[in-house]
């Protein structure tokens, strides 16, 4: 399924995901990236597409933050211009061995861990501006 999304004036196409993954990445969307409040179109109300210039918010057009390196150093860029310091390291011995941290100097400091090193980011972004995850 094909699905788009609306960022800064632009519209993005993109093949959707499932699961907790894509409700992950799209917290990070909404809550650090400003992509605002995500909606899906085609379902809204009458179940009939929305125009494009009638539609402020669209669905799973979205990154896949949450499992693509590359989307994931986004949100870290993203935090990195707002002051923030990121570590991010691996312990093979446990369940889940990415440790990812975000530093506001002298200010706040939270740590996450994932699977891997995309979802251990996007739990830390998530926690640095007040997300439970």
């Amino acid at each position: 399924m094909t699905t788009f999304a609306r960022a800064g004036g632009r519209v993005v196409e993109r093949k959707g995901g499932k699961g907790m993954s894509r409700e992950l990445d799209t917290d990070i969307a909404e809550k650090i990236m400003g992509w605002g409040h995500v909606l899906d179109p085609l379902r809204k109300r009458t179940g009939q597409p929305l125009p494009l210039e009638q539609t402020h918010y669209w669905l799973s057009g979205i990154p896949e933050y949450s499992t693509d390196i590359r989307a994931a150093w986004l949100v870290v860029e993203h935090l990195r211009s707002q002051a923030w310091l990121m570590t991010l390291s691996v312990n093979d011995d446990v369940d889940e061995p990415w440790d990812c941290r975000f530093f506001l100097k002298y200010q706040r400091r939270v740590m996450a861990h994932g699977a891997t090193a995309e979802i251990a980011i996007c739990r830390a972004a998530l926690k640095a501006v007040d997300v439970p995850r």
